[in-house]
């Protein structure tokens, strides 16, 4: 998808609480995209001083990229609702800051939504252990309806990309 193709502005949002081992992974994932029209809304959710200054100089590397917030230890769903809020795109993605994505996996979800004409998707996900191992695989699913999504577990949040007025007022 080039970026004359279709640019609409791809939000993402990254709960982050003390993540030490694998966040790096996590942001320079999203920063590596294929797609390149994306802002990248990180929400700290109360963490330690010395994670809170490692975030601070990230925004500072990215200025046009990343939005930064500071909150109160208030969790995760907080985080993510606060990251709504503050968003800008069309489109929505979720990322937990232990989690990564392979670097076409905006690009490739995107177009499929556009010529299926779908409001959101989910991918297939790999579960991976400490050391790097894959040690599960979650296929993605076609839905046929509500009632079957509500029933399934089988959907990683940091696999979704939804459009921004399904779970919106704005």
């Amino acid at each position: 998808m080039k970026s004359n193709e279709h640019d609409d502005l791809v939000s993402v949002i990254i709960p982050f609480y003390n993540e030490g081992v694998y966040f790096d992974d996590c942001i320079y994932s999203v920063l590596n995209q294929t797609y390149q029209n994306l802002e990248i809304i990180i929400i700290n959710d109360g963490s330690e001083e010395k994670f809170k200054k490692k975030l601070d100089l990230l925004k500072q590397k990215y200025p046009n990229k990343i939005k930064l917030f500071h909150n109160q230890n208030e969790g995760v769903s907080s985080a993510r609702n606060y990251g709504i809020k503050n968003a800008n795109g069309k489109y929505i993605s979720f990322l937990d800051a232990d989690d990564f994505w392979e670097k076409n996996k905006v690009e490739t979800q995107l177009q499929f939504m556009i010529k299926n004409n779908a409001k959101i998707s989910h991918t297939s996900y790999q579960i991976i252990d400490d050391s790097g191992n894959v040690i599960g695989n979650r296929k993605a699913k076609n839905f046929q309806n509500f009632k079957q999504i509500i029933k399934s577990c089988d959907i990683g949040l940091s696999s979704v990309i939804l459009e921004k007025k399904i779970i919106s007022d704005e």
